[in-house]
């Protein structure tokens, strides 16, 4: 995964307070076949986009995999939402490199059906679910357009997964829509609670 990180600044409007912790994702998609994917664990973009390439396996494939890897570990709360148009937009890639009939994949779509997380302090597009920086207060808020960044990935056609976890506005108060996570592999503190997203998700093995 494209894994981008960014800070941003802000007061803890609630910190201090407890709150339920949010409920599980569930989430339920079309059955895909299956097929033999690289370990998602460490593959990298070239290999991946290697294999879309060589209709090795498809976007759609691809997408919901990655999905399903999240909701096996939704545990450790590594993601505050998911697109629920994630599998859509895959489909929509896969559409697009049938059409080019084995032709190579134009430049300004080098990222075709490759999927991708960002941390929830990076705007989205207010469809695809709701940008909080980690904070209860931002649930119900849309934003007027998805930061640069994501437009930019977008429009080089890489799908769109959802938002990774964070501290509420990254001030790491401990306080956050996500609530603490704990690090399995945290050797030296086994027993502190931190706050982690995508590196909560690349711990994993």
């Amino acid at each position: 995964m494209v894994r981008l990180l960014a800070v941003v600044a802000g007061a803890s409007l609630l910190s201090g307070i407890s709150l339920a912790a949010p409920a599980p994702l569930q989430h339920t998609f079309a059955a895909v076949p299956s097929v033999q994917l690289p370990r998602l664990e460490d593959a990298s973009i070239a290999t991946l986009l290697e294999g879309l390439a060589s209709s090795a396996f498809s976007s759609q494939q691809l997408t919901q995999a990655y999905l399903d890897r999240i909701n096996d570990f939704d545990d450790i709360r590594a993601t505050i939402s998911i697109n629920p148009f994630a599998i859509r937009a895959a489909r929509e890639a896969d559409a697009t490199r049938a059409a080019l009939g084995g032709a190579p994949v134009p430049r300004h779509l080098s990222l075709l059906g490759l999927g991708f997380l960002v941390k929830d302090n990076i705007a989205i597009p207010s469809e695809a679910g709701p940008t909080t920086a980690g904070s209860f207060a931002l649930v119900n808020t849309t934003v007027r357009a998805p930061s640069t960044v994501v437009q930019r990935l977008l429009d080089a056609g890489a799908v769109l997964l959802g938002t990774t976890n964070l501290d509420e506005f990254a001030q790491a108060k401990g306080a956050s829509l996500g609530h603490l996570l704990r690090a399995s592999t945290d050797i030296l503190h086994p027993d502190q609670e931190i706050t982690r997203g995508a590196g909560a998700l690349a711990e994993v093995r």
